[in-house]
């Protein structure tokens, strides 16, 4: 196999994983990888889905005692 066949093989490998959130990448990672619009719109939905600081885990504020 040559070598730009082997590095496109590569890279769709990864974007398979970026895109099912198998692996995470510094976003400037995954825009190369996935491109800007993709990239954004995954970190966005990430960073949305993350517990705020005064929750606990099942997602009730944390009471203030």
């Amino acid at each position: 196999m040559n070598s730009k066949a082997e590095e496109i093989r590569i890279r769709y490998l990864y974007r398979d994983l970026v895109l099912r959130n198998k692996i995470r990448l510094p976003i400037e990672g995954a825009v190369k990888i996935v491109g800007p619009d993709c990239a954004y719109h995954l970190y966005s939905v990430s960073e949305f889905r993350k517990d705020p600081p005064d929750s606990d885990p099942d997602g009730q504020p944390a009471s203030r005692s």
